[in-house]
């Protein structure tokens, strides 16, 4: 039988190092008490999220123990709030996954394996796993590990058996709606069954809680209005920050003294780091910001972190470091880049992937050239980058303690690391009073030298900060138990219904968003060469068979679509949950567009147009609503590289097809889908013989010919072999200039063209095949044409817009 010494060997089997004091701490504390704490205090750098590891140790150390008293649970939830998550937890979980399944028989992993299956006796079924994990035939999966944000999907397929244990990396969002029986994106069918395998037997471990205090205390509340008599341990909710605002009997408080003995940890504690103040005004910040930064390089410190409050910001003082690389007299040598979270994952994720290799903290330390990292508050939760200076806007005590987190972050630097707040005394719509009131307090602090700002002595001055210096606490309205048993009717729901979000987030915060993803052929040129939009049936056609999935999309809010849909001037956003409205001169500075959704047929109500259950439709600025899942033409602009841009007017790159044959596709490529028309040349960028090949075949197929000389889709494999093969290829994580294809996507599309067969696109509601100069290329083993879901979109629920086959469903 386990037990808490095990802990140390079974971390040591796992990651080849042995745990921090506090993680081996907390382990010993949680067994012999037989309780969960409330909240972990624990140091930035220190390793929170090790708690997944502790978690997933105590289930199995508990696994014989049967009943609603289990301390273990068989579901464990790790929540982050910001919009971009580099995925550590996710990676690390399924480390410690791959970890568990390949343990030999005489370690100590081996047993927390064998404790964890036995929480599901009966599973039997045999698992299709990648060959790079070397499991024996027939050896059932450990541990499930799943992820919930934006881009990839919720992972049903974990989902259905109850006993099963495993690990969700998730949003406020995502977890909170499913366990208050309003899941986003889920059927009403579904939402009982996703509320409970989330509300029932886990434990739900909120990474940084002061950022999401709505959250935890309306988890808490509907706690305390749970009876509890299921027969299994009802939901236990964890707080873990570095910068708890309170502290209670059931806090795990962090032991200084204890991790004197452990190099590691005591080097981390005492990280070297000044933080200096500079004063500013509203007109200057940005060059103020910039010149900062331009000074950290010039001392030799290799690598700078920028943080500004808002995304507007943050590109303008992006703007000016660009500019100063590209003067003549004296220019900046180094490389500048920028990272928003409202971005598109298809477009982060590979962003990231290249930060890290120059920011991250297991980044190769070797002399490269000197590189400037400018990010909004997207890097204070979950960005894992160790940087040399930090050159950041005011902010409140909590948010600057979790920047300065990201300096020196391992410790190993000499003693030159430094940071810098830049402010200026115009009025904060992101962060309010608790700015100001932190800037006052650094520059009593301060005086004229600088402050010591290492972990340590940041918790030595925690006891200081006055509450008004810390970021406002969101106003939770109280959840009642006739609240609380309106959530639970779900079929049908009940009319009026409270909403979900002021529950998660707070009454006072702005959380109205939409979604936006960008596609291209949404409109045509007509003979006067201006763009008109393509019809509503035709549109119908091609969003059912190729569906928007959110790795597509960008989150926005409501407001800030509006004015960018009406060619208003944009309104500065943030890349906070709770992102307030600025207000701004109401002037036009482009035309107003529309945009397509999917509305109902009750909600389309004179237009007459009933398409299955729905269809998609052209509207204003003025009908876009809460929560709205909007698509774009391409043409329109409002997204570059880096992310959300409503001024930028350069046609946006069309990932619909790309993003199906990325890393999380498979190896079978279940998702694949490609258009082939006129505009499949240039979209995969191939040769100019193979944009030939690719015209003549549309021709034939045009004419209505029942066949062209060689299958389209040998055509088109043989044509991006070619383009493969050049010695200027594209690396596989990289896109292919001018394309949404990296080589890597490249190869697996190549492999896949030659086991597809063609299909018209149909035209909704007769659902008659004809012919027509757009085509899908889809799998031949399909047999069908079904429709591609993803249970993050509101018309991929139990009622799509068209048929699906019974074994699409």
């Amino acid at each position: 039988m386990l037990n808490a010494a095990d802990f140390v060997r079974f971390y040591s089997e796992i990651y080849d190092v042995a745990p921090f004091p506090w993680q081996a701490d907390l382990v010993e504390r949680v067994l012999g008490e037989g309780l969960w704490p409330d909240l972990i205090d624990v140091p930035t750098g220190l390793g929170k999220t090790a708690v997944i590891d502790i978690a997933v140790f105590i289930a199995a150390a508990t696994a014989h123990k049967a009943g609603a008293n289990r301390l273990g649970r068989r579901r464990v939830f790790f929540v982050v709030d910001r919009r971009i998550v580099v995925d550590e937890a996710h990676t690390r979980a399924a480390f410690l996954a791959a970890g568990l399944e390949t343990a030999p028989k005489d370690s100590v992993t081996h047993q927390v394996a064998l404790g964890l299956r036995s929480l599901a006796p009966h599973m039997d079924q045999p698992l299709a796993v990648p060959p790079s994990l070397p499991r024996s035939p027939g050896n059932r999966e450990v541990l499930r590990v799943t992820r919930m944000r934006g881009g990839v999907t919720w992972d049903a397929s974990w989902l259905d058996r109850p006993d099963v244990p495993g690990i969700v990396v998730g949003t406020v969002d995502q977890v909170g709606s499913r366990l208050l029986f309003r899941g986003y994106g889920v059927s009403d069918r579904r939402k009982p069954i996703d509320a409970a395998l989330v509300g029932m037997d886990s434990l739900i471990l909120v990474d940084e809680a002061h950022l999401v205090e709505a959250m935890t205390t309306t988890l808490v509340a509907a706690q305390l209005r749970d009876p509890g008599d299921a027969g299994v341990p009802k939901a236990k909710v964890v707080e873990l920050t570095a910068t708890p605002g309170r502290v209670s009997s059931r806090t795990y408080l962090f032991d200084v003294d204890a991790h004197r003995r452990s190099d590691v940890a005591w080097r981390r504690l005492n990280a070297a780091k000044r933080l200096s103040l500079v004063q500013s005004n509203s007109k200057e910040v940005v060059d103020a910001l910039a010149t900062e930064a331009v000074n950290a390089v010039a001392d030799g410190l290799d690598t700078v972190l920028v943080v500004c409050n808002t995304v507007d910001r943050a590109r303008h003082v992006h703007d000016v470091l660009c500019k100063a690389t590209a003067t003549k007299r004296e220019p900046l040598d180094a490389t500048v880049d920028l990272l928003i979270g409202r971005s598109r994952p298809a477009d982060r994720d590979l962003l990231v992937k290249r930060l890290l290799a120059r920011f991250g903290i297991e980044r190769p330390r070797t002399d490269l050239r000197s590189a400037i990292l400018v990010a909004t508050q997207t890097v204070e939760v979950g960005a894992n980058l160790d940087v040399d200076a930090l050159v950041t806007e005011s902010a409140p005590w909590d948010a600057l303690v979790q920047r300065l987190g990201r300096v020196n972050r391992l410790g190993n630097g000499a003693g030159g690391s430094r940071a810098v707040v830049v402010h200026d005394d115009a009025d904060s719509a992101v962060y309010g009073a608790a700015r100001s009131v932190t800037w006052d307090l650094l520059s009593e602090l301060a005086g004229s030298s600088s402050i010591d700002v290492s972990p340590l002595a940041c918790r030595a001055l925690a006891g200081r900060i006055p509450e008004a210096a810390r970021s406002q606490r969101p106003g939770v309205p109280l959840l009642g138990i006739p609240t609380l048993d309106g959530w639970t009717r779900t079929a049908p729901i009940p009319m009026p219904d409270a909403p979900i979000p002021f529950y998660l987030h707070g009454i006072d915060r702005n959380v109205a968003t939409v979604s936006i993803a960008w596609r291209d052929g949404l409109l045509v040129e007509d003979p006067m060469g201006a763009d008109t939009e393509r019809s509503d049936t035709e549109i119908d056609a091609d969003l059912s068979l190729l569906p928007v999935l959110a790795v597509e999309q960008v989150e926005v809010p409501l407001h800030a679509a509006r004015r960018w849909l009406a060619g208003d001037a944009p309104t500065p956003v943030s890349d906070l949950e709770d992102d307030t409205e600025t207000a701004v001169r109401d002037c036009s500075t482009s035309e107003p567009f529309r945009a397509l959704v999917w509305r109902s047929n009750e909600d389309q109500g004179a237009r007459g147009r009933r398409v299955a259950n729905g269809a998609w439709v052209w509207i204003n600025a003025e009908a876009i609503r809460p929560g709205d899942a909007l698509v774009v033409p391409t043409e329109r602009g409002g997204l570059d590289q880096y992310g959300w841009a409503p001024t930028s007017r350069a046609p946006v790159l069309d990932v619909a097809e790309a993003v199906r044959f990325g890393p999380d596709a498979g190896a079978g490529i279940p998702r694949g889908r490609l258009r082939f028309d006129a505009g499949t040349g240039s979209r995969l960028a191939l040769e100019p013989e193979g944009r030939v090949q690719v015209t003549r075949c549309l021709r034939a197929l045009e004419s209505g010919e029942a066949s062209v000389e060689e299958p389209v889709g040998a055509v088109l494999a043989n044509a991006l072999r070619s383009l493969l093969a050049k010695p200027d290829a594209p690396a596989r994580e990289e896109r292919l200039a001018g394309t949404a294809w990296t080589g890597e996507a490249l190869e697996r599309l190549a492999g896949w063209l030659p086991r597809t067969v063609l299909r018209d696109v149909p035209v909704f509601p007769e659902l008659i095949t004809t012919t027509t100069d757009r085509f899908m290329l889809v799998a031949a083993q399909s047999g069908d044409t079904a429709i591609d879901r993803d249970d993050e979109q509101p018309e991929c629920s139990s009622m799509g817009p068209a048929p699906v086959s019974l074994r699409a469903h």
